[in-house]
């Protein structure tokens, strides 16, 4: 889900990610967090090319089924002209 701070995206696509042991808790029933590092897209351009809003990392304690932006990661778009984005 889209926190609503978030600018508006065509598409949210993922860049890595990693899965990592915890305790089992009420918060953590798998044992397991899982971390995802993604980018924003918001115009997609000819062949190749597209603008981005942001990028950030979003976590997730329930195995993946639900995943929570992490505000404090979020590094927004410098919008500079040529390719020095």
């Amino acid at each position: 889900n889209r926190p609503l701070w978030a600018p508006t995206s065509i598409t949210l696509i993922p860049t890595a990610g990693v899965s990592l042991p915890t305790e089992v808790t009420e918060d953590t029933p798998f044992g397991t967090i899982q971390y995802v590092n993604f980018m924003s897209v918001t115009t997609w351009g000819q062949s190749g090319r597209w603008t981005t809003n942001y990028s950030a990392t979003a976590y997730s304690t329930d195995n993946g089924e639900n995943f929570t932006v992490a505000p404090q990661s979020v590094r927004y778009n410098s919008f500079l002209s040529g390719n020095r984005n």
